[in-house]
């Protein structure tokens, strides 16, 4: 049997606890590539039965072109102006999750937009980690820039100040699932939102 809570956004099962709180303002995660923004972004939205959107793919679809041609084609200033404009549409909508790129917070302009419009989520991993993961990608235009560990290192380092300034801080952990990594996720905006101690959210009830 299902309890409600006082502020009816928490419903409590014997073994569960799920998040039913409409989102007043967009989710935005941010975070390093690889950090597994759209990977945790969908079982994010599946959790809070939210829309997903992936910003880079948005910004594909606009200029007609993936990302690595609009880099090699234009340079990245025309990329991150794209963002901008896609970033501050993107953002008029309420319940959804954006995932976006590494790089998105490297410009204020794109700090002050996401600061102000939505609940910004840092999903924070060790960057060995990270570098493992994402050595060998082809379609990451900055990642040619990084010639060896300590060149992606720098880049990490210049970014994370950045990254810091999100509303909430999720550590992700390499041992947890990416479900695992989304019910954790839950957690936190819940606390965040209501300032109540996080729960554990385990098993359907």
């Amino acid at each position: 049997m299902s309890v409600k809570v006082k502020n009816n956004n928490l419903i409590k099962c014997k073994k569960r606890v799920v998040l039913t709180y409409k989102l007043k303002k967009p989710v935005v995660l941010v975070g390093m590539m690889g950090a597994g923004k759209t990977a945790i972004g969908k079982s994010l939205s599946a959790l809070l039965s939210v829309n997903f959107i992936d910003l880079d793919e948005e910004i594909s679809e606009a200029a007609n072109m993936s990302i690595s041609e609009i880099f090699s084609t234009y340079g990245e200033q025309f990329f991150r102006d794209k963002e901008t404009k896609v970033l501050n549409r993107i953002l008029n909508k309420t319940s959804i999750i954006l995932a976006t790129g590494g790089g998105i917070l490297t410009q204020p302009k794109n700090q002050d937009i996401i600061f102000a419009k939505s609940h910004s989520i840092f999903l924070h991993s060790d960057c060995k980690l990270l570098w493992e993961r994402i050595k060998n990608g082809k379609n990451r235009p900055l990642l040619n820039d990084c010639e060896c560990y300590g060149d992606f290192e720098q880049l990490y380092r210049k970014r994370e100040t950045a990254y810091k300034k999100a509303d909430i801080v999720v550590f992700n952990d390499k041992n947890y699932s990416i479900n695992e990594m989304a019910k954790i996720t839950v957690n936190k905006y819940y606390s965040f939102l209501t300032g109540i101690r996080e729960s554990n959210i385990d098993e359907k009830c």
